[in-house]
């Protein structure tokens, strides 16, 4: 993340007000969560743009490489290349941030753990993660021309054949 970009998290972290730790020396879930978002919205903006241009290099991984050329093992690699970068500027990112508000990385790793274990909390925290993401998409439409529009419901039958 860039400086500027830091700054700002760190800025915005100083609206939730002081750590709210519970008694068994995690964070409340509402301080655990709001934290996130916050860090989750710069962490966005930061790998938005690489982010999609490694879904692009999928995309063509997958029209130009066939079954013999080792394209489960390319794409595989790609997929797997792209979450660890997402993973890790998350953990930075997490790691300043937390650093900042003078939360120790065990109290953040006993919360992280104990919300994210819990199905309720989860999928709570899941749905805003989504809301974040999905905020800052813009859809770019293109319009296909006849003969990639034939060529793709060519493929969807022959897949429906095969299957």
């Amino acid at each position: 993340m860039s400086d500027e970009q830091l700054t700002a998290m760190k800025v915005d972290c100083s609206f939730l007000g002081e750590p709210q730790l519970k008694s068994d020396g995690t964070m409340t879930f509402e301080y655990f969560l709001d934290s996130q978002k916050i860090i989750l919205r710069y962490v966005h903006q930061h790998t938005k743009e690489e982010l999609q241009k490694r879904s692009d290099a999928r995309r063509e991984i997958m029209k130009n490489e066939s079954q013999s050329d080792g394209y489960e093992t390319k794409f595989a690699k790609a997929v797997t290349e792209c979450s660890n970068f997402e993973a890790g500027c998350l953990q930075v990112a997490c790691a300043h941030f937390y650093q900042h508000v003078k939360i120790d990385k065990a109290v953040y790793d006993k919360s992280s753990n104990l919300y994210m274990m819990d199905p309720e909390k989860r999928t709570k925290y899941e749905e805003e993660a989504a809301l974040i993401k999905e905020s800052g998409r813009e859809e770019i439409f293109t319009e296909l021309d006849k003969e990639t529009l034939i060529k793709g419901l060519s493929k969807l039958e022959e897949a429906k054949f095969d299957a």
